[in-house]
């Protein structure tokens, strides 16, 4: 063992996700029959990161088009998809893939326990749980985007009620001395989660844009899936197969500095 999960784990965390992800590929072509399969498998959700042919970390989303056996795969699944489809049979679809992938996940396994055992995921957090882009946003350039990521792991981001703001603290720091900015923003699903937005003044509520339906291959839909420990949430995934809805959809948000320091600093 490399890092602070087991083997078991994250084999647990790999499979899990990727059924999950074939269900969710099921129920989304159920409701939108002209889409390709092609682009529902590969463009909103995430299997191919989370086998051999992605060479980085599980965080890199890459062009999964470069690998011809790869697509290969792809071809194979639709097969499954279609013969599947006619008889109405999901179990079939799925375990037909899962024949297929869990062989090239596997293989994955003991290289992602040494990336996560050497925090390779981290490495360009400037500010704890935090980064900043390094490119202002093109549409406001006052405005500067950030991410999440947990650098406290095995535990939560929302233990310490004190860390998350020291982040945002340094965070805001380090852009307007950077860059000039007076505003920071995010899209992420945390934008619909209640812990998460009671670090924030109520600008950050009135600025909120409406849940993302367009599901993509991206941590902003599916990191609501892994846990603190980085294990797979199981909890949410039940919610989603009852619900058929991600629980919780990515919003926008920004709000201005000087606030957001205000209301830390207040509380």
């Amino acid at each position: 063992m490399h890092s602070g999960i087991t083997f078991e784990e994250h084999q647990d965390y790999l499979l899990s996700s990727v059924r999950l992800a074939l269900l969710f590929t099921w129920d989304w072509l159920g409701k939108h029959p002209d889409e390709e399969f092609d682009f529902v498998i590969r463009k909103r959700v995430e299997i191919c990161r989370k086998t051999k042919f992605n060479p980085d970390h599980l965080d890199k989303v890459a062009d999964d088009s470069v690998y011809p056996e790869w697509m290969v795969i792809v071809s194979r699944m639709k097969g499954f998809y279609e013969a599947a489809r006619k008889k109405n049979d999901f179990k079939d679809f799925e375990e037909r893939c899962m024949n297929t992938l869990t062989p090239l996940i596997i293989e994955r396994i003991e290289r992602d326990l040494v990336y996560i055992h050497e925090r390779v995921d981290l490495e360009r957090y400037q500010c704890g749980s935090l980064r900043f882009n390094l490119n202002t946003d093109e549409k406001n350039p006052q405005r500067i985007g950030f991410h999440i990521a947990n650098a406290c792991y095995p535990a939560s981001i929302f233990e310490d009620k004190k860390y998350l703001p020291a982040c945002f603290l340094i965070l805001m720091k380090q852009c307007e001395a950077r860059f000039g900015v007076t505003e920071i923003g995010t899209c992420t699903w945390l934008n619909s989660y209640s812990r998460w937005l009671k670090l924030f003044p109520s600008e950050w509520i009135n600025n909120m844009e409406a849940p993302l339906e367009d599901i993509k291959n991206n941590y902003g839909f599916w990191g609501q899936f892994i846990t603190s420990k980085k294990t797979f949430n199981h909890k949410l995934s039940e919610e989603y197969r009852k619900a058929k809805v991600l629980p919780f959809l990515p919003r926008y948000s920004w709000c201005k500095i000087e606030t957001m320091r205000a209301h830390l600093e207040k509380n």
